[in-house]
């Protein structure tokens, strides 16, 4: 797996191409961010991974990986992550940018997010990478934690996803801050990256939200 160019002058992983089908789950993955911030999950900065730009290198990453033992049948992967920078908003430009790729035991390969000065572009198209069904990929506004320094722009999501045909074991999670060695400096961070196991208080909420937002539709 190698990054490339893909659109919005971003860069990204790309991988064997897969398939994109209709989604049924978008409620569960719902149900499973209200729960987590209800939880506390979302806020705090206990056991944050940061990434940073300015070590003359191209490309920082991370990468999280959820073992078959760690799994749970059609439950979403879930994440909190956000990203932080000095530069200016500049469309068309090649600037820092955070990048969110997905890949599981069959190869199959998803980039579920971009982040730069402009904002937050989801499931962007990527060569070689599956389509991303927006139905498959929530997200709800974080809070952002208490790190140094303090640039000038910043997002946090919370975020779950769940393709139609689900993980085959191990799910890697990449998470990818390049950085265009300019003066600006920019930090990405994430936390959380778990295919949730929820208690019985937990789950009790997730089905009773998730009756909520079915009942809503």
């Amino acid at each position: 797996m190698h990054p490339a160019r893909c659109a919005g002058g971003f860069f990204c992983r790309g991988a064997d191409p897969g398939m994109a089908v209709g989604f049924p789950f978008g409620w569960l993955s719902w149900a499973v961010v209200v729960v987590w911030i209800a939880a506390g999950v979302v806020g705090h900065a206990q056991g944050t991974v940061v990434l940073r730009t300015g070590a003359g290198t191209a490309l920082v990453s991370a990468t999280e990986v959820i073992s078959a033992q760690q799994m749970m049948p059609s439950v979403p992967l879930g994440f909190v992550f956000g990203f932080t920078t000095d530069e200016e908003a500049e469309p068309g430009t090649f600037q820092d940018s955070f990048t969110v790729t997905v890949e599981d035991g069959q190869a199959r390969t998803w980039v579920l997010l971009t982040a730069d000065a402009n904002g937050v572009v989801w499931a962007p198209p990527a060569p070689g990478a599956s389509p991303v069904d927006p139905a498959s990929l929530q997200r709800m506004q974080a809070e952002f934690p208490a790190l140094q320094p303090v640039l000038l722009r910043h997002w946090a999501f919370a975020v779950t996803f769940l393709p139609v045909s689900g993980f085959s074991a191990p799910v890697r999670v990449h998470f990818d801050l390049f950085d265009n060695n300019n003066l600006w400096a920019s930090m990405a961070w994430f936390q959380e990256v778990r295919i949730p196991e929820p208690s019985i208080p937990s789950l009790l909420g997730i089905l009773a939200v998730a009756w909520r937002l079915r009942q809503s539709r």
